[in-house]
């Protein structure tokens, strides 16, 4: 680097679509790298669960990631037309069952008020944080499930 570059001030650019996904997934790793220098090896792996029905239909999912000893869940979605028949708790029991076989001891996650709080409280997750207004009129909330007080 010259000294004339040195003096010139960073710029910030909004980026848009496959940009900004690739500059996504370029922070996440450099995150990452930087995380394992303090940590050691995080054993990030994706954690993607697909709920088909007999046509091949894809009618829910979830995914996540898995690090450390946690596994995040990102999002849980069950169609419409298909919630109320204990598919979502099956998506979930595997999500905590791969958990488990990857070593991990903590699962969370964050719903809203007006999605499925008391469905993860059912599951035996706990809140642990809350975010009023987000957005207007409804929280944030973060649950955590500790998977060696329930053992499967």
């Amino acid at each position: 680097m010259t000294n004339a570059q040195a003096n010139v001030e960073p710029t910030i650019e909004l980026l848009h679509d496959a940009k900004a996904d690739e500059l996504a997934r370029r922070i996440r790793q450099a995150l990452a790298r930087h995380n394992e220098l303090k940590t050691g090896d995080g054993r990030w792996r994706p954690l993607a669960l697909c709920l088909t029905d007999a046509n091949g239909q894809t009618i829910g999912g979830l995914v996540g990631e898995s690090f450390w000893n946690a596994v995040h869940v990102e999002v849980l979605w069950v169609a419409d037309e298909h919630r109320g028949r204990g598919y979502g708790t099956r998506l979930m029991q595997k999500a905590e069952i791969e958990a488990r076989s990857r070593g991990a001891e903590i699962v969370y996650l964050n719903t809203f008020s007006f999605q499925a709080p008391t469905f993860y409280e059912r599951l035996g997750y706990t809140k642990f944080g809350e975010l009023a207004d987000t957005p207007k009129g409804a929280k944030r909330m973060w649950y955590v499930k500790r998977l060696i007080d329930h053992v499967a």
